[in-house]
């Protein structure tokens, strides 16, 4: 019986060699490497109380002239002027629109571009979700090119580089922060358009 039993294991044994052998072949001969990239852009600044930095960020970059862009909600809320009181702090001059509206009217990006336009703004901060985001981006685009929002979507129009384009989410939904593109309401057709736009910073706080 001893004989028997001490048998099975050895055959046992060998069966399991053979297995492992056969795993351990067929894996050096496998290749697996990964070979991929990432974009570093836009630079993500994340933790408690990091918008509080928003200011001296901006200023760092050598910006003086900010357009910050946002909606009633986060005007009523107070968080605007906190991100207000930190640009001044840095010494910045600062302007607002706080005219964003569900679903990125283009109407409201062209508004909200007419100020930075006029008061010739070097950045751009977009606060709240992903709407005013979208449009703070759509603003960047408008400031360096000439209107209408709509010809961009046609990949093929010659677009200049923008500003300087802080995002600070106030809601966790869209990503748009750190996405490269937006989202617009055409509300003259009906109808919606996606255009290629990136932040340089996101700030989640």
């Amino acid at each position: 019986l001893t004989l028997c039993l001490f048998r099975n294991i050895i055959a046992a044994h060998n069966r399991i060699h053979s297995v492992l052998h056969h795993i351990i072949d067929k894996s050096e001969r496998m290749d697996y490497s990964m070979n991929f990239g990432i974009s570093a852009k836009p630079r993500v600044i994340f933790s408690c109380g990091a918008s509080n930095a928003a200011g001296e960020e901006v200023r760092k970059c050598g910006c003086k002239k900010v357009l910050l862009i946002h909606g009633q909600g986060i005007k009523k809320s107070g968080i605007a002027d906190k991100i207000l009181g930190s640009l001044k702090a840095a010494g910045l001059e600062t302007f607002s629109y706080d005219g964003v509206k569900a679903d990125a009217p283009d109407y409201t990006v062209e508004e909200a571009a007419a100020i930075g336009r006029r008061e010739n703004v070097d950045a751009v901060i977009g606060i709240g979700g992903g709407s005013a985001m979208d449009v703070a981006k759509g603003v960047n685009i408008l400031l360096s090119n000439p209107s209408p929002l709509a010809q961009y979507c046609d990949f093929n129009v010659h677009q200049n580089p923008g500003k300087f384009l802080v995002l600070i989410p106030t809601t966790s939904g869209t990503g748009s922060e750190v996405s490269n593109g937006a989202i617009f309401s055409i509300t003259s057709e009906g109808r919606k358009i996606g255009l290629i736009a990136t932040a340089n910073l996101a700030i989640i706080d």
